[in-house]
């Protein structure tokens, strides 16, 4: 997975670190 894909799914998934 290069860089900007690994961005990509962070900010499509970031919601998952406040699921806490």
């Amino acid at each position: 997975m290069i860089a900007s894909e690994l961005k990509n799914y962070q900010q499509i998934h970031h919601f998952e670190e406040y699921s806490e």
